[in-house]
């Protein structure tokens, strides 16, 4: 056999192992891809899924205080998905957390929507609180659908954006002390005649 017929079996071997390189970059690229494919956005509210019905970002309201007093009423905040093609109601909702909860308006999702319901076209109000509740903490909230079955999520209160008022305030950092450039020099060194710096020539220089 010639010396040019044998040059394509000497160039096949390292395309090989330069097309074995590629796929194996690309297989890592799609390992990082499919990673992301299981994050989600931190948000505060509660998520969750029963069937083709997904509960999203629950909220109980920010108290106006620095509490939910017991035996008060609070408002319940949610969207709910619905990925089917059918209609799904919402049928009921409980918790230990309240005697009762409301259902105000027509709680019904039409398929391949998401649907406010924090007070718009249907309102949500968890009636007598069972013990205080704060913002920050969570409660066990049930909620059943006509089709989907029964879904329950740790529902949290709903973090103000400023802080309450008559909380003292901490410093957790020292008070920022000057420089030798911002204020000049101190103490009995700096004091008196030549503390700003400038030099005086003697009579004999």
């Amino acid at each position: 056999m010639s010396r040019i017929a044998r040059l394509p079996r000497r160039i096949l071997v390292p395309c090989v192992a330069v097309m074995a390189a590629v796929l194996t970059l690309t297989g890592c690229a799609a390992g990082q891809i499919a990673q992301t494919a299981d994050q989600v956005a931190a948000i505060d509210g509660a998520n969750g899924t029963v069937g083709v019905i997904g509960v999203r970002n629950a909220l109980l309201a920010t108290p106006d205080g620095t509490d939910h007093a017991k035996g008060s009423d609070v408002a319940l905040q949610v969207w709910v998905s619905n990925d089917g093609v059918q209609a799904e109601t919402l049928t009921g909702i409980t918790t230990p957390a309240a005697t009762a909860v409301k259902i105000s308006g027509t709680a019904t999702i039409p398929g391949q929507t998401l649907k406010d319901f924090t007070g718009t076209t249907v309102k949500i109000t968890l009636t007598g609180l069972t013990s205080g509740i704060t913002y920050g903490e969570s409660v066990p909230i049930t909620f059943t659908f006509a089709s989907a079955g029964k879904l329950t999520v740790n529902v949290p209160v709903e973090v103000p954006d400023q802080r309450t008022s008559g909380r003292a305030t901490i410093d957790i950092q020292p008070a920022h002390e000057g420089t030798l450039w911002e204020s000049g020099p101190t103490g009995a060194e700096g004091s008196g005649a030549g503390s700003s710096g400038a030099v005086t020539p003697s009579a004999g220089g």
